[in-house]
């Protein structure tokens, strides 16, 4: 016989207790990475802990890929411009 654990979903927020988690922690972590949703752990109704699905960095150029293109200057960027602050310049 298979038995499979799976975590209780509270509506308003992923919350779980430290004592519902240890016997299923890898049924909360599974739902955590498969939802992307962050889990909130409590002690005594206090949340103590947040469990967030991990992002890798991307470089900038994987990023701004779909804006690469579409950004058009009508000035030099990189001339000085020091008219528009005065006297702070």
């Amino acid at each position: 016989m298979t038995v499979v654990m799976t975590p209780e979903k509270n509506k308003k927020q992923n919350t779980v207790s430290k004592s519902k988690l240890k016997p299923n922690l890898l049924a909360y972590l599974r739902d955590v990475q498969e939802t992307h949703a962050p889990l909130i752990v409590t002690d005594h109704n206090l949340p103590v802990l947040q469990i967030i699905p991990y992002f890798p960095k991307q470089p900038p150029n994987i990023l701004f890929k779909n804006e690469q293109g579409k950004v058009h200057y009508e000035k030099n960027v990189w001339e000085p411009e020091t008219e528009s602050w005065g006297d702070l310049a």
